[in-house]
């Protein structure tokens, strides 16, 4: 008697306990594949209805088959994701400069996802003009801008950003100053290679003395200048010939050399560190990650020609050079392949472990990611 009793108390809570993981599996199963073209990474909260949420989005500026631009502000928006929390918003080459993202639909995607912790948005024509009006972000641990107009960096920006900030990315952007203000208040690390600031030696000096902290400043270290039309690192010349390996570019071969010694500057750097951190799942990788992966049509971890020319041609990784041979693609990856020590260097590809150690700055190659992140 007293065991039926037991079973009779005890018959609800079990009822409640199935109940509730047919629930879950219900929500967990959700067709969510409306989200598949834009959405990097879809999860399926509990208690959302449809359960279909996004963490990573990966969204274009043109559409490559068309040439057609990309309404990408209208797209991000109608997802409803509000646990969107890391953003890639397509390279946009030169020739489309008319697609690229500029403040007003960059400011209004930072105000309808707060959540975010990782932005990039490289190689576009974000300003950040009204720096007192940005969009607070309170969580923000990444943002890359390189290759933007900013001109200025100003206190104003620590106050609507987190404190929580690992890394911001303003290679080959536009800044000519930033302000006492900011440079007093910030505790990380700014990359600014090619920017007409790292060339003022004397403005630097004083920002050095402003940031002299564990963990804080400004990298300068390749910064490149043009003298005579030669590319000159730390006031030596990079030889550009070596680089020349494939006679049907078009005439801004130095801008590739610029960037080639970079790429291979992080891989160096890359190479002295020691330590599990050189392997970590980075937020940069989770934000890269899932828009490499999807330009990684058979997973194999390799770019071929096709899929290369989309990183490189597209994302504008090379400015000024159109990818219109596998000739061409393995004259830029063989050096770059070389540097970084593709493990299973495969010619006239390039390896994503490489490209990632290139976009994470030389911290990590992202072997700790979860299959999820590479799939």
């Amino acid at each position: 008697a007293a065991r039926v009793w037991l079973l009779a108390r005890g018959a609800p809570f079990v009822l409640i306990a199935v109940g509730f993981v047919a629930f879950t599996l219900r929500q967990y199963s959700t067709d969510c594949s409306h989200m598949a073209a834009t959405c990097g990474r879809v999860v399926h909260p509990l208690w959302k209805f449809p359960s279909c949420d996004c963490h990573v989005v990966v969204q274009p500026t043109y559409n490559a088959s068309t040439g057609a631009c990309v309404d990408f502000q209208a797209e991000v928006l109608a997802l409803n994701a509000p646990r969107l929390e890391w953003l890639l918003l397509g390279m946009t080459p030169p020739s489309r400069s008319d697609c690229a993202v500029t403040d007003g639909p960059f400011y209004e995607l930072l105000r309808a996802y707060p959540l975010l912790r990782g932005i990039a948005a490289p190689h576009n024509k974000i300003e950040l003009a009204d720096q007192a009006g940005l969009p607070p972000t309170p969580h923000l641990v990444i943002m890359d801008l390189t290759n933007n107009p900013v001109t200025l960096l100003s206190g104003h920006l620590l106050e609507r950003w987190s404190r929580f900030i690992v890394s911001l990315n303003f290679e080959y952007s536009s800044i000519a100053e930033v302000t006492d203000d900011f440079a007093a208040g910030m505790n990380f690390e700014i990359w600014m290679h090619g920017t007409p600031l790292c060339r003022n030696t004397e403005r630097m000096a004083e920002l050095a003395r402003l940031t002299d902290r564990p963990g804080t400043g400004f990298e300068c270290r390749a910064v490149f200048t043009f003298d005579e039309g030669k590319p000159v690192n730390e006031g030596k010349a990079v030889n550009v010939s070596q680089y020349a390996c494939e006679e049907s570019w078009s005439a801004s071969l130095e801008s590739a050399a610029q960037t080639l010694e970079t790429a291979r500057g992080r891989c160096v750097q890359f190479f002295t560190k020691t330590g599990p951190d050189r392997h970590a799942c980075s937020d940069e990788c989770k934000v890269y990650l899932p828009f490499i992966s999807t330009m990684d049509t058979d997973k194999d971890r390799n770019l071929n020609f096709e899929e290369g020319k989309q990183i490189i041609s597209g994302a504008n990784l090379f400015p000024g050079l159109e990818i219109t041979s596998e000739a061409q693609l393995t004259c830029l990856v063989t050096p770059l392949s070389e540097a970084c020590e593709s493990r299973n260097p495969v010619r006239g590809m390039l390896d994503v472990r490489s490209l990632m150690i290139v976009l994470t700055t030389g911290r990590t190659d992202c072997r700790d990611c979860p299959p999820a992140y590479w799939a």
